[in-house]
């Protein structure tokens, strides 16, 4: 396999890339938190029109369905080659790759972890669309918000994981493949701030945060190939 015919995740410098983008995101809204306030009134400001609320306001549930539906296909495949004879190794870790992705980066780290411990109100609970709680910076923890909260975001983090289907994709598929779900990724985190859900450095570190889960899973588990 030549190197212009690897998945991206694949090439040595994938993780340093993903790590100097995440580091750099994170090290600009905490320079710069003001980025976060005005791009959440901004986008605020969209949810008056009824076409975009109505997508906002439905997006986290068919998400949810989404998500569940392709768990259950992943679920059946891997039950399917555990009892399918001879057992394709191959195959197996691919589907390892992607449950382990999924576990660990938009389960453990950000939903399990981040969502219920960081305490990061919510736009539309802060101070900064009408609500009660005061603005906080993604980098600082808070007490503002108990449960499921703003930092960072677990449906866009959800949307960065189903990459983990097109890096097992043929070259041409691949990128077809990763092109639209990066779109879903961005549709999903536009309805989000359009509802006052989350921050710009909540979407943005979502999709570092799993990109990097992701690289780390690929190269622990997907074996190596040289040429």
């Amino acid at each position: 396999m030549s190197l212009e015919e690897r998945p991206w995740l694949m090439r040595r410098p994938a993780i340093l890339m993903a790590c100097g983008a995440t580091a750099a995101v994170a090290a600009l809204f905490q320079i710069r938190p003001e980025i976060d306030t005005t791009t959440a009134a901004a986008m605020w400001r969209l949810h008056a029109v009824p076409a975009l609320r109505a997508i906002g306001d439905a997006e986290p549930g068919a998400l949810s369905v989404a998500v569940a539906l392709f768990a259950g296909v992943v679920a059946l495949a891997f039950v399917y080659l555990l009892l399918r004879r001879p057992l394709r190794t191959d195959r197996l870790r691919a589907l390892i790759f992607i449950l382990a992705t999924f576990a660990i980066g938009p389960g453990l780290i950000v939903n399990v972890i981040l969502k219920d411990h960081w305490g990061r109100p919510r736009p539309i609970q802060t101070v900064v669309l009408g609500g009660s709680a005061a603005f906080v910076p993604a980098l600082e923890t808070s007490r503002e918000c108990e449960k499921n909260c703003s930092f960072v975001s677990g449906d866009v983090s959800a949307a960065i994981a189903f990459l983990t289907v097109a890096m097992l994709l043929p070259a041409v598929a691949r990128r077809w493949a990763s092109a639209g779900i990066l779109l879903l990724a961005v549709a999903i985190g536009f309805a989000r701030m359009v509802a006052g859900a989350h921050f710009l450095s909540d979407l943005l570190l979502a999709a570092g945060f799993t990109a990097l889960v992701m690289q780390i899973c690929y190269r622990l588990i997907m074996p190596r190939r040289s040429g």
